[in-house]
């Protein structure tokens, strides 16, 4: 069925169109009320979800009360994008999406501007059909973001080329460690060489690795050095050939003088360490006792992965997926979001530099800790909403109600031809009879028509109680059916609910929902098996709800707390605490 609408024409500000195909979507008595629900379908997206923090509801609030007022007699709002009310809720899509408050200048700054903004506009007076464009308190906000993103990209660029840097230092010291613990962890090598090899090796390399690259002769000639060190220390000398060993120590030795002839960043230091491995050498040629232990590889900085560790395929696949430029929302324990871009993607270190609005840096995480905080639900990625897309959409609905409620009309209309119809057709096969008065008063009709009138009449009643009894049956089987799938799913639940409760750890992270759309985020402090009691706290500290087992499934099955994170087991949060210490 096509539609007398066209919604091209509408979406370029067919005005006319639009108040038809409202008109055409609802009764005449419920077209009010048709314009409030628009309106509220539109407020309901910007405050459910994350589109915007919740700083700005009272401000929507505002907005809405404005907005149902106005729009009700002036459709201009959804066609003109001069329309103040219109452009003020632009303003929200375009910049405030990806604010959230912070103990800035700046930062404060913008929500003054916009609350500035919006009061003037909120507190205007909105005829139908004035000239909008004219109020210059939005050219005076537009000038104000455009000197704003000049100066967050001047931020932002300087802080992109910082991180490179930190990144190019990040991935020569990881090569670096790399080098050594590839040659010499696990390996019995002399006491005092793992302080020569940690200290002024490590600072030697990672200079000549970020001044002359991979292909250095300073490099190759350490890759050679490192692992015959580690090998002739590691084997028993009593095992070992004596001519083989001294070849061998001699040959070292020629290689250790040679590369200090490759130049050093600091040549009294490398001296020193040159000559203390050739004392070691020489001791070692003299069988003259050294005191041996495994060296213990190098940890990687803080934070940072093994450079030299392959993502997985599905895991690398995922990364290159998500661009620059993309904006993510991250959770943090407290349930504060925080909203920053993608500014960068290290290949080679596999790190991600994350900024915000304002150009300065917010966090930089690992490709593979970012999956797994998208996976847990601390992350996600953030796509605004654009008015164009939300009006498409409801146009879209409008056309729809619109065409159901004229094929509707469509088909009283036929039914009711059909009737008259029947009637017709009815009066024109039982045609007026001729009746004889007797002396009682009666009338006589013929036995034929009597006869046939009873024989319809049980034929009727006879199909009636048939659809009757399949309608009763069909009734009972939908409602055994419904009873039993209600049964498998909440069975469903139920494990699921039991599994997620067994999981928990201390330290997980659950959302309590207090009404339809307020919750609070909370942490697991204590799990007592004994008496099979959860304590939640707050992000405080605390203690905002306690359950018995039984009670958290149940709150869990009733939608009133929701599990974000299971919480580490008593393993991790054993290795974060060794790594925090280290």
């Amino acid at each position: 069925m096509s539609s007398p609408f066209d919604k091209g024409a509408i979406l370029k500000g067919d005005v006319a169109q639009l108040r038809a195909l409202f008109a055409a979507a609802s009764s005449p008595a419920q077209l009010n009320r048709l314009y409030r629900v628009s309106v509220e379908h539109l407020v309901n997206t910007l405050l459910n979800g994350d589109q915007l923090d919740e700083v700005f509801s009272p401000l929507i609030e505002r907005f809405r009360q404005k907005l149902i007022k106005e729009v009700t007699h002036d459709s201009y709002f959804f066609v003109d994008p001069l329309h103040p009310l219109r452009r003020l809720l632009d303003c929200l899509l375009q910049h405030a999406c990806y604010w959230y408050p912070r103990d800035l200048t700046q930062q404060s700054l913008f929500l003054q501007q916009y609350q500035r903004l919006a009061d003037e506009v909120l507190q205007a007076a909105v005829n139908p059909g004035s000239i909008w464009s004219e109020l210059g308190v939005f050219n005076d906000f537009n000038q104000w973001m455009e000197a704003e993103y000049k100066r967050s990209e001047l931020v932002e660029l300087r802080v992109c080329q910082a991180a490179i840097n930190n990144f190019r230092l990040l991935e020569a010291e990881c090569s670096v460690l790399d080098l050594i613990n590839n040659s010499l962890a696990g390996k019995n090598i002399p006491v005092d060489a793992h302080s020569l090899f940690i200290g002024a090796l490590k600072s030697e390399l990672q200079y000549h690795l970020i001044n002359a690259g991979g292909d250095s002769p300073f490099w190759h000639s350490w890759g050679k050095i490192l692992p015959v060190f580690a090998g002739i220390f590691s084997t028993a000398v009593d095992q070992t050939d004596a001519q083989h060993l001294s070849a061998t120590i001699s040959a070292l030795l020629n290689d250790l003088q040679h590369s200090l002839q490759l130049g050093s960043s600091n040549p009294d230091n490398y001296q020193l360490l040159i000559n203390r491995l050739s004392e070691m050498l020489s001791q070692l040629e003299k069988q003259q006792p050294l005191s041996c232990i495994p060296f213990k590889g190098l940890p990687y900085p803080e934070g940072y992965e093994d450079c030299n560790r392959k993502n997985t395929q599905p895991i690398q696949t995922e990364i290159n997926e998500i661009k620059i430029g993309s904006w993510f929302i991250w959770f943090d324990d407290e349930g504060q979001t925080i909203r920053c871009k993608l500014a960068l993607k290290n290949t080679n270190s596999k790190q991600l530099l994350f900024v915000a609005r304002s150009g300065r840096k917010v966090m930089v995480r690992s490709s593979g800790e970012l999956l797994r905080c998208l996976n847990a639900g601390i992350a996600k990625i953030f796509t605004p909403i654009s008015f164009g897309d939300f009006f498409s959409h409801l146009l879209d609905k409008l056309i729809t109600q619109a065409n159901q409620l004229e094929r509707k009309q469509e088909i009283r209309a036929a039914e009711a031809q059909a009737a008259h119809q029947k009637q017709k057709e009815t009066e024109q096969h039982y045609p007026l009879m001729e009746i004889k008065p007797k002396v009682t008063g009666q009338v006589e009709c013929p036995p034929q028509l009597v006869e046939g009138a009873i024989k319809q009449t049980a034929m009727s009643k006879k199909r009636a109680e048939t659809l009757v009894r399949a309608e009763e049956k069909h009734r009972r089987v939908t409602a055994q059916t419904a009873k039993e799938n209600a049964k498998r799913e909440h069975l469903k639940k139920l494990e699921c609910a039991k599994e997620q409760v067994a999981a928990l750890n201390v330290g997980a992270m659950v959302a309590i929902y207090k009404g339809e759309h307020t919750s609070q985020r909370c942490k697991l402090a204590a799990s007592i098996a004994v008496t099979g009691k959860y304590i939640f706290v707050d992000s405080r500290g605390r203690k905002f709800a306690e359950y018995e087992h039984e009670q958290l499934i149940e709150a869990i099955l009733d939608n009133k707390l929701q599990v974000i994170t299971s919480g580490d087991i008593f393993e991790d949060q054993l290795a974060k605490v060794i790594r925090g210490s280290r």
